[in-house]
């Protein structure tokens, strides 16, 4: 069985800034077509290039990186398991933000193993496959 990932918008931001150059390793070590970002990733960092000092620059890498991965969109089985993530958490006295669970849920949806440096947040989740890049490089 081959895996899939769902490359979060933090790791993303790794691989385009080269804080950590082994990323980049690992990336190319896997096929084209089992890597994707969401579209909330998309939004995500579309909003980090317009809200940077180096807006121009930014919105060239995010262009150019949009333009070459592939984009899983939210779908209506990924806001079902958003609204299941949300009120799991809630249940359990805890909060987390939007953006986290719709990355979640979209992984979740599409059986992608979401790769992240953000743990922490993301552990409180249930059913998600995690991974974190960065601890391996």
């Amino acid at each position: 069985m081959i895996d899939n990932y769902l490359i979060d918008t933090d790791i993303i931001i790794y691989w385009l800034n080269g804080s950590f150059p082994l990323i980049n390793d690992k990336i190319d070590s896997i096929e084209d077509n089992c890597i994707f970002i969401s579209s909330i990733t998309v939004a995500e960092l579309y909003f980090g290039a317009h809200n940077s000092s180096k807006i121009e620059d930014n919105l060239i890498l995010v262009n150019e990186l949009v333009s070459e991965i592939n984009i899983v969109n939210f779908t209506v089985e990924s806001g079902k398991q958003f609204g299941i993530i949300k009120a799991d958490i809630r249940h359990r006295g805890r909060s987390l933000n939007d953006s986290d669970i719709f990355i979640a849920a979209t992984a979740i949806s599409n059986n992608l193993i979401l790769v992240t440096n953000n743990e922490k947040h993301f552990q409180r989740i249930e059913n998600l496959n995690l991974q974190n890049w960065v601890k391996f490089v």
